[in-house]
């Protein structure tokens, strides 16, 4: 019995349908044109939120409106996408503070301290004496140096330590003017007429009694002592063996050609 052969045809000039696409076939890659495109609008954005952020910190204690940022920037006519990203990254940006609910933007310093009751409430705070570096405190008020850190030091309120190159505070700390004792002149007249020895004198009288100095400084040697060498000892030949056979093994020396 002749077997059946199912035979299938399509009418002449008909397309083969194409495979659909599955989930995990391969995305459609992005031209080099448009990532470059892309690219370059990201470096734009970010330049611009970059100077938007120093713009806002030569205003530290204002708040300003995404208008006034974009104008600013000069970016006030750029296409809405653009816009959007740049408000993106303004809000994302740990320099800036953002108020969702005012919808306004502000310079976030790294401390929140602008007046001198802010400051001396911040230093006496601290569980630890770990003070308060003035950089940090430049970061959102520029002329602290000036307008309470120089004030405070004079009035015995800070202690103040400052760069050897320029004279300009460095660090600081809580000061107590009730601990600051008066000396009278008469003392301070007398302590400074107290001379104290030369150096090399210095340096005779602690090796006379047995001393030295501390840090770097060191007592010269003696240009005439001499220094003991030690005499190294010599080897002795190789190690004997066999010393229990000598009564027992014969001398074959003679025998040698």
């Amino acid at each position: 019995m002749a077997s059946l052969m199912r035979v299938s045809f399509q009418p002449r000039g008909a397309s083969t349908p194409s495979p659909m696409p599955s989930a995990t076939s391969t995305p459609r890659t992005v031209p080099a044109s448009q990532a470059s495109e892309l690219n370059t609008e990201s470096i734009e954005i970010r330049s611009h939120v970059y100077h938007t952020q120093d713009w806002l910190k030569s205003r530290p204690t204002e708040q300003k409106t995404i208008n006034e940022c974009t104008h600013y920037a000069s970016i006030q006519h750029k296409p809405e996408p653009f816009i959007r990203e740049y408000m993106k990254y303004l809000q994302s940006n740990p320099k800036i503070r953002y108020n969702p609910d005012k919808k306004l933007y502000s310079y976030k310093p790294e401390l929140d301290i602008t007046t001198v009751d802010e400051l001396l409430s911040a230093l006496q705070s601290q569980t630890t004496a770990q003070g308060i570096s003035v950089r940090a405190l430049k970061d959102g008020w520029k002329d602290v140096e000036e307008e309470a850190i120089n004030p405070l030091e004079e009035g015995r309120k800070l202690l103040v330590i400052r760069n050897k190159k320029d004279n300009h505070a460095r660090h600081i700390w809580l000061d107590d003017p009730t601990l600051n004792a008066p000396i009278d002149q008469e003392f301070q007249d007398l302590w400074h007429r107290i001379k104290l020895p030369e150096h090399e004198t210095l340096l005779k009288t602690l090796k006379a009694e047995g001393m030295t100095l501390t840090g770097n400084s060191a007592i010269p040697v003696a240009k005439n002592q001499k220094v003991e060498k030690k005499q190294k000892k010599v080897r002795r030949g190789g190690k004997t063996t066999n010393t229990h056979m000598v009564g027992v093994l014969r001398d074959y020396s003679h025998l040698k050609p």
